[in-house]
């Protein structure tokens, strides 16, 4: 249905291209579409008013004026310069006199050319291959083993084809509503419910990936306190060792996660990054010294006790169990998560055209998919069937660069788990507050309320205020832009309101109490201007 709905707007978008015969004949000159962007616009039409935005048109009249009515009901006198596009109702998620704005426009939260925009698209792709790369690259090579080579290739492959696309559609989402984070995009979507939702889905998400970096963190740290002191935890059993070692985190992580900021752990991505890719490496040298030749590996018991086993690997090319290759699908589509650090970086992306940022999700997901790749891999060929669900557990406590390794990689997950933390604290408090109303926690959330503005309310006006195009604009390709006002009450200056109407038809109205000196503002973007 999406396929086909894109496809007609295309086609009646279009005018004057050519297209094949059905019998594979001479291209043929395509008649011309029943509405076209160069046309003056025609009563019923649905236009975004520069200053002002989205209205209907009820009447043309002389010298190229135009009756439009706003979403509230309010009627005006405007100019045809003053229009930025227009659409017929055919083409909108709209009727009557409540348009939703033409679809050829696109809002950013942040104008295009903002100067907070620093990130460019190699630091962009890099933030996100840090989102997704982490301990959890642990787990494919046991991914790998259940699904054999074929299979798990072509799994690996579709979930991250399908990430990008989801991360593409959530991007489109932000740009049609110009909201740039979950919480608003699903207030923008469906209401306050889907807002209070959204903030739940975000703290169980990141609740449950607390759990699952203590987990990593006894699996990786356990195996080397029995390495580093044996006289100390070697007469102790696996499972009491383990629960030493989560607990001593726990203690140690404890002061960092009641910081309200922790811009000190910023550059932490990089020790991320850099620790998966050495292990990655020891992965690989094993398993390409030990291919086809006879060695021991490390097996764990379901006691959590851990016994040596000879091997000679013999990968397959297809699972042994479907039902077991089934159960493992999730991994790898979880690996490939980073939505959530998605619309940040489209918002601190410099000029974020579609291509460009089209342009980030594949060249991260190029990357991580290679390096997934290379670990499940390096991971099967070591262990073959008998890999662990962690495949640093097939090694040996005493072989020394896996110990090194695993203290590497332990350390940069103990030192990310405060940045899960605050997240997960932060939704909490905003939760509790809008749906219990407790005090401090309403405080948490205010502003997020700021940012919400008035766009609850149906019958709230939006102030815009024009940004006309400028010589300097046009000669440095930024397209133009209309900034509209999401302040909830904001006042509207007379004269602002005055352009390109009638003096009879201004409006005008009182701030509300809940209004604030520093109003959410969506910068709004002809599509053509900002594809890029």
């Amino acid at each position: 249905h999406v396929l086909l709905s894109a496809t007609a707007l295309r086609a009646m978008a279009t005018n004057g291209e050519v297209a094949a015969q059905p019998d594979g004949g001479e291209k043929a000159p395509r008649r011309p579409a029943p509405w076209s962007i160069h046309r003056d616009p025609n009563v019923g039409d649905t236009v975004h008013i520069v200053g002002h935005g989205p209205a209907s048109v009820l009447k043309v009249g002389e010298s190229a004026k135009y009756e439009v009515m706003y979403p509230n009901g309010d009627v005006a006198v405007v100019d045809r310069e003053h229009i930025l596009v227009h659409e017929p109702p055919a083409l909108l998620d709209s009727s009557g006199s409540n348009p939703t704005g033409p679809r050829r426009l696109e809002y950013l939260g942040r104008a295009f050319d903002d100067a907070s925009r620093t990130i460019r698209t190699p630091s962009a792709t890099f933030s996100l291959i840090a989102t997704m790369v982490g301990g959890g690259v642990l787990s494919l090579p046991y991914a790998m083993s259940q699904c054999g080579l074929v299979l798990g290739t072509a799994v690996l492959g579709l979930s991250a084809v399908l990430s990008a696309w989801t991360l593409d559609m959530l991007v489109s989402c932000a740009r049609c509503t110009g909201r740039d984070t979950f919480e608003l995009v699903g207030h923008a979507a469906y209401g306050e419910g889907c807002r209070k939702l959204t903030v739940a889905l975000v703290f169980c998400l990141t609740w449950l990936a607390q759990v699952a970096y203590f987990v990593l963190v006894q699996d990786l740290l356990a195996p080397t306190a029995v390495f580093i002191a044996p006289d100390i935890f070697g007469a102790l059993s696996d499972e009491y060792v383990r629960r030493l070692v989560v607990t001593a985190a726990a203690v140690l992580l404890a002061p960092m996660c009641y910081k309200g900021s922790l811009s000190a752990l910023r550059f932490l991505c990089f020790a991320s990054v850099g620790s998966v890719f050495f292990v990655g490496l020891i992965l690989g040298i094993k398993a390409v010294t030990t291919l086809g030749l006879p060695h021991q590996i490390e097996i764990m018991s379901p006691d959590k006790s851990s016994r040596s086993l000879d091997v000679v690997v013999h990968m397959s090319l297809w699972p042994q169990s479907f039902t077991e290759a089934l159960y493992v699908f999730p991994m790898f589509g979880v690996s490939f998560l980073c939505h959530f650090n998605a619309l940040p970086t489209h918002q601190e992306l410099q000029r974020p055209t579609r291509k460009r940022m089209q342009r980030v999700l594949k060249l991260s997901m190029c990357f991580t998919t290679m390096l997934y790749l290379f670990v499940g891999l390096s991971g099967y060929g070591w262990a073959g069937h008998c890999t662990c669900g962690n495949v640093l557990l097939n090694f040996a406590h005493n072989d020394i660069l896996v110990a090194i390794g695993r203290i590497a990689l332990g350390l940069v997950l103990m030192m990310n788990f405060p940045l899960i933390v605050q997240p997960c604290r932060n939704t909490l408090f905003r939760l509790l507050g809008a749906m219990c109303g407790v005090k401090p926690f309403v405080e948490e959330i205010a502003k997020v309320e700021v940012e919400l503005g008035a766009t609850s309310s149906s019958d709230s006006m939006v102030m815009v205020e024009e940004e006309a195009p400028s010589a300097a604009v046009r000669a440095s390709h930024l397209p133009p832009a209309d900034v509209i006002d999401l302040s909830k009450g904001a006042a509207v200056d007379a004269d602002a309101r005055g352009r390109g109407m009638s003096r009879s038809t201004r409006r005008s109205r009182s701030p509300s109490p809940n209004s604030t000196g520093s109003p959410a503002q969506v910068h709004a973007y002809r599509r053509e201007d900002a594809r890029g």
